[in-house]
């Protein structure tokens, strides 16, 4: 019945990376570069149906920003060092459908969920910053939207607590996103798939 249906909004920070190697990433020949957690976040809503007292459906639609950084140095002649900050931002609407089981408690109730996200690309772009010894300083952004598959295919499962504030329910989730396809749509080009850490608050109706 509808009346059993409750509403709620939520969101948090990301921790998001990929599964690229930073050993083989080859943005600039000759450069040494380690891969960093990109700092984001998601925002949405989401409609829950309980099946019994412990089970649960809840289905959600966010704003989802997933991603990676690299960070390499490389040494020239005449220039010294040069230091390289490379960015992927990744925009997604993502489509987590998720089995919720509670764990009791009388007022603070823990829970564990698990289940799969679809994501819709929205935009995508790739920030290059570059700064020599020499005070030479550069920085652009391009975006790469077409480079990228369109829809992505993934796994979320995690934890989280839920208590009663006034007259709605307020709750802290933390999750890991495992993503299951390939991100990347050039030929030739190597794959990677998202990494998702997400820690999330929110209000149930």
């Amino acid at each position: 019945q509808f009346q059993n249906f409750q509403f709620g909004i939520k969101g948090g920070l990301n921790l998001a990376s990929t599964d690229e190697d930073a050993a083989s990433f080859e943005a600039v020949p000759g450069a040494d570069f380690e891969k960093n957690v990109y700092p984001a976040y998601n925002i949405g809503a989401f409609v829950e149906y309980p099946l019994s007292q412990k089970f649960s459906i809840q289905l959600s639609a966010l704003y989802n920003v997933k991603g990676v950084k690299f960070q390499g140095v490389q040494v020239e002649d005449f220039v010294g060092y040069i230091d390289y900050n490379i960015t992927e931002k990744l925009e997604y609407l993502s489509v987590p459908l998720l089995a919720k089981f509670s764990l009791g408690g009388a007022q603070a109730k823990p829970y564990v969920f698990l289940g799969p996200e679809t994501s819709y690309l929205l935009s995508a772009d790739l920030t290059v910053d570059v700064a020599a010894m020499v005070g030479v300083e550069f920085d652009t952004t391009m975006e790469v939207t077409d480079e990228l598959e369109s829809l992505e295919l993934g796994l979320n499962a995690g934890l989280g607590i839920e208590f009663p504030v006034s007259s709605f329910n307020a709750f802290f989730e933390a999750s890991y996103g495992f993503g299951l396809t390939n991100v990347n749509n050039l030929e030739g080009a190597e794959d990677f798939k998202n990494r998702m850490i997400y820690l999330n608050v929110g209000i149930k109706f």
